[in-house]
């Protein structure tokens, strides 16, 4: 398979669907502000190895870590995995500075001008803003880059999730 640059993958569950989808993958770099027990599999399965990284070559970089024990046994005193400022993993500079980055975000709903929620459901606050923003603008900005964002196309109760404003 081509390498692929994967900067960033965010919190839920089509991000963690897609990280499984890439066992098979070789040669794939993590950049992140968190990273979860996805990334460890593909570390210990040899898939990322953060070779072609521009910033950090060889390591796995994020702000925090999110997930079950065995994660936080394994970034433990891990040459391979380093945790730096959120002013440096969520600089769109730094993010652009790696070729073929890509960016996997969640969203709520979508509109139809393209603007996108993220952190509400209509009043009620559901999740922080966080990088998204960030890893966006600099996986559009790289050489090759894609930034992706996902939105489930309907709620459980069948309402759609792109809407009119």
């Amino acid at each position: 398979r081509k390498f692929l640059c994967l900067v960033q993958m965010g919190i839920g569950t089509i991000p963690d669907c897609v990280l499984k989808s890439l066992e098979n993958h070789k040669d794939l770099s993590i950049a992140s502000e968190m990273i979860s027990d996805g990334v460890m599999t593909l570390m210990q399965k040899g898939v990322v190895t953060n070779r072609f990284k521009k910033f950090h070559p060889g390591i796995t970089t994020c702000t925090f870590i999110m997930g079950t024990r065995k994660l936080y046994d394994f970034v433990n005193d891990n040459p391979k995995v380093i945790n730096l400022d959120v002013g440096i993993t969520n600089d769109p500079s730094q993010i652009r500075r790696n070729p073929k980055m890509c960016t996997i975000n969640a969203a709520i709903e979508v509109d139809l001008t393209g603007q996108v929620c993220a952190d509400s459901i209509g009043t009620m606050h559901y999740s922080g803003v966080g990088g998204q923003i960030d890893f966006m603008r600099g996986a559009a900005l790289s050489e090759k880059g894609k930034p992706i964002l996902v939105v489930p196309s309907q709620t459980s109760k069948g309402i759609s999730r792109i809407v009119n404003t």
